[in-house]
């Protein structure tokens, strides 16, 4: 960490902000399904952050691994199938979530973690163990078993 960047304080936080918060709130939506609790966990991983801003070396990597757990975190606590928040013409998602919600809502948790940082986030593998805490390994044989539970649901 420079003393350029821990004295540059608020101003680079902002952009920081300003950069990653609807991707953010993008990922979190695709892994919890509620934009309002997207919205909640995407604020705590920044007040983490910011918290933290001094030690963080990449603020972009660390978000993500934040919000990641954050959401993993809020999965176990929930039952999300349950409570499915009805979807709104403001939200912030793109257009194909609507298309492939219904089937990566139907992945066991890990796998879907998997899909969403490998496809909608574009993470290399290593990266992906990384945030989820398992081995490359590990990592890709989720996105192996999530694709072919799609092609499986995918196919007549």
């Amino acid at each position: 960490m420079t003393e350029t960047r821990a004295g540059a304080g608020v101003d680079e936080f902002t952009l920081v902000y300003r950069a990653e918060r609807n991707r953010l709130r993008r990922v979190a939506y695709l892994m919890t399904g509620q934009s309002a609790v997207a919205e909640e966990l995407v604020h705590d991983a920044f007040v983490r952050l910011h918290q933290k801003w001094a030690k963080v070396d990449v603020p972009a990597a660390y978000l993500r691994t934040t919000l990641v757990r954050l959401c993993l975190a809020w999965r176990d606590r929930t039952a999300m199938g349950q409570a499915r928040e009805p979807r709104t013409a403001d939200r912030v998602e793109p257009p194909e979530i609507d298309e492939t919600w219904d089937l990566l809502a139907r992945l066991p948790r890990d796998q879907r973690v998997a899909l969403v940082l490998r496809y909608y986030e574009d993470l290399p593998v290593a990266e992906i163990a990384r945030v989820m805490g398992c081995r490359p390994a590990t990592a890709r044989t989720r996105i192996h078993r999530a694709l072919a539970k799609l092609r499986e649901e995918m196919t007549p």
